[in-house]
């Protein structure tokens, strides 16, 4: 489950795959490590000027 979520699949289809009926047990299953954190990091740093950063507003 992990690996579909790195490859970039949406937690809605991991969910449908993994027969779940609710989305927190997917994410119970989904193990992040800290090169996960790296690589999200790098994404935002790539895409620079067009993130959000005020705190609660939805980007």
């Amino acid at each position: 489950m992990t690996e579909l979520f790195r490859g970039g699949a949406s937690a809605p289809a991991v969910q449908a795959l993994a027969g779940h009926l609710h989305l927190a047990t997917t994410q119970r299953y989904a193990h992040m490590v800290r090169k996960d954190l790296k690589a999200t990091i790098s994404l935002l740093a790539r895409r620079g000027n067009d993130v959000e950063t005020t705190p609660g507003k939805a980007s």
